[in-house]
């Protein structure tokens, strides 16, 4: 496909998919946070939600790496291009 779409999978069972996605809030006096949220994509249970001003690729992959070694390894990973 070289259109840039996938092909999306269904989740088989719990830790076959997980996907991640970014929100961002802002506080009272105006600065904003970032909130990257982990989700089980069978289960639809939030594995993991990092909160913080600026979120790089390091922290996406902490966050997964502290997520893994507490439960099984996954078998895909999707990252969730939603609006910005």
């Amino acid at each position: 496909m070289n259109d840039g779409s996938c092909i999306r999978l269904r989740p088989e069972r719990r830790n076959h998919v997980w996907s991640y996605d970014f929100v961002e809030a802002q506080t009272h006096d105006g600065r904003k946070l970032r909130l990257m949220t982990l989700i089980d994509e069978f289960s639809r249970e939030c594995l993991a939600i990092r909160v913080a001003r600026k979120i790089n690729g390091l922290g996406v992959l902490e966050t997964m790496a502290k997520v893994m070694m507490v439960r099984a390894c996954l078998n895909i990973f999707v990252q969730t291009m939603g609006r910005k």
